[in-house]
């Protein structure tokens, strides 16, 4: 009898672990994020959502002198699920048969009159766990994480060099 508690501990820890949350692998800034923009300049962003835009940024588009240029690629890496997965008998238990990742890479760029003043770079890497008892979550909420987390980082970027930006002429008036 002892040994079907311990199956059962075993096999409801093995499911739970199955379930599990995405990872990422840069961890929210430490810095404060910008409750409100500070950086302005002509804003050139190829992106449909504003809502993926640093909150420190702000489109003054007749500004002719400034130039901020924000750019984001999303590419994903989705593991295929093979014939042996069938015959895998840990699947019961909540074993891994697939994991999904996807890369975000975002760059700001900050230019005065066409020469580049400061540039930042991020690279975030998202992964699931697909199980028998879970898929995770959709590719399209863990995208929306992915560019809220760059989002977040370029934010903390530009609230640490806030003062040499505002010395590069980039403050808001």
């Amino acid at each position: 009898m002892r040994i079907v508690h311990v199956s059962v501990v075993i096999a409801i820890c093995a499911a739970l672990a199955a379930c599990a949350e995405t990872r990422i692998s840069v961890p929210s800034p430490a810095t404060p994020a910008a409750t409100a923009a500070f950086v302005c300049g002509k804003l050139e962003y190829a992106g449909s959502n504003r809502e993926w835009l640093p909150r420190a940024m702000r489109d003054v588009s007749a500004d002719t002198h400034r130039a901020i240029r924000y750019a984001y690629e999303v590419e994903y890496g989705i593991d295929d699920e093979s014939a042996f997965d069938l015959f895998n008998p840990f699947l019961v238990f909540g074993a891994t048969k697939s994991e999904d990742s996807m890369y975000v890479l975002g760059v700001l760029t900050l230019s005065a009159d066409g020469k580049p003043i400061k540039e930042y770079r991020e690279n975030i890497t998202l992964e699931k766990a697909k199980s028998l008892f879970s898929e995770g979550e959709t590719l399209t909420e863990i995208r929306r994480q992915g560019l809220l987390r760059l989002r977040e980082l370029m934010d903390a970027h530009l609230v640490e060099d806030r003062t040499a930006l505002a010395a590069a002429g980039f403050a808001c008036e």
